[in-house]
């Protein structure tokens, strides 16, 4: 169904107060065309473009999990979902991915559910629970010897990401309009922000020189990429992730760009910024994500706090 036959089929919806025979019967509706309806519904939303690649990437590999591809949506189950969350972990994805697939997948059932009045199978289901091994953080030392091991082209890289704490999408779209050199401070907008939450991130010193150098040494117009490979070509998340892993490998660590985000955190809370502080500059939707993560280092400082308290 095309765009403007949906607008049309929405108006008549609402002229005549009813619901058009046909349309909504789940019984009739497999889990592919559910998926490509709702899809479709999506790419109209605020969302970035990497959000939509998300979704579009978690859904299909969802539905390679399900005994057949054309199942009904009234036969979905809950079965078919934990199945698909296995094969996740089978294929040894993080936690914190396997969660963010399954919220997709959430989204979509509760979706099915009102739309098609059909049951949620994924009312039941919880987050599965993080595991140690998963929290792996980057000491002084480490970084300090990554800088030394790694390809010198990609030592600029490796600083800004440490310095910042950006996401690797952000980095890869960056542009040089959203630096401010005057104010010091990094725009970053909606379009490339996650969850479209723009915000604007002061740079220090070294994140100020990486940008400094790169502009002395190759002429830039405002809207050109900061970050790019050679020929000026676009610098993407898989390349990026593929040269700082390859530094990390040197280290006999593995890792990658969100390794240095967690380098970033960790740094600035071990020297006394207060946590909400430092949601606010790595761009969290909340300060619970915050603390989520670095738990650890919250709970280590109480009795620094309570030092405070004598007399």
């Amino acid at each position: 169904m095309r765009r403007s036959q949906k607008v049309k089929f929405r108006e008549s919806f609402r002229k005549e107060g009813r619901r058009p025979q046909g349309i909504y019967d789940g019984t009739k509706k497999t889990v592919v065309e559910a998926i490509e309806d709702w899809l479709q519904l999506y790419e109209h939303q605020r969302f970035s473009g990497q959000t939509h690649e998300a979704y579009k990437y978690c859904m299909k590999s969802f539905v390679k999990t399900l005994p057949d591809g054309a199942l009904f949506i009234v036969d979905l189950t809950c079965d078919h979902v934990e199945n698909y969350l296995d094969e996740l972990q089978k294929s040894n994805y993080k936690v914190a991915t396997i969660n963010s697939y399954l919220k997709i997948v959430k989204v979509f059932c509760k979706w099915l559910a009102k739309r098609y009045k059909v049951p949620d199978p994924t009312q039941t289901l919880a987050n599965l629970k993080p595991r140690r091994s998963d929290r792996r953080f980057l000491s002084r030392e480490e970084y300090i010897r990554l800088l030394t091991v790694c390809d010198e082209r990609i030592v600029p890289w490796i600083k800004f990401l440490a310095v910042t704490g950006v996401r690797a999408s952000v980095f890869c779209g960056l542009r040089w309009s959203m630096y401010n050199p005057d104010d010091k401070t990094l725009h970053i907008p909606a379009s490339i922000a996650k969850g479209c939450r723009a915000r604007t991130i002061g740079l220090n010193k070294t994140a100020r020189a990486v940008l400094n150098n790169i502009r002395k040494h190759r002429s830039s117009l405002p809207g050109d990429l900061v970050f790019t490979v050679k020929n000026r070509k676009p610098l993407n998340r898989k390349l990026l992730h593929k040269k700082v892993s390859k530094g990390f490998k040197h280290l006999g660590l593995s890792g990658g760009p969100h390794l240095l985000r967690h380098y970033c955190a960790t740094e600035l809370l071990r020297a006394g910024v207060p946590i909400i502080k430092v949601s606010k500059f790595l761009g969290h939707a909340d300060i619970a994500t915050t603390q989520r993560h670095y738990e650890h280092l919250v709970v280590s400082d109480f009795a620094h706090i309570a030092e405070a308290l004598d007399v």
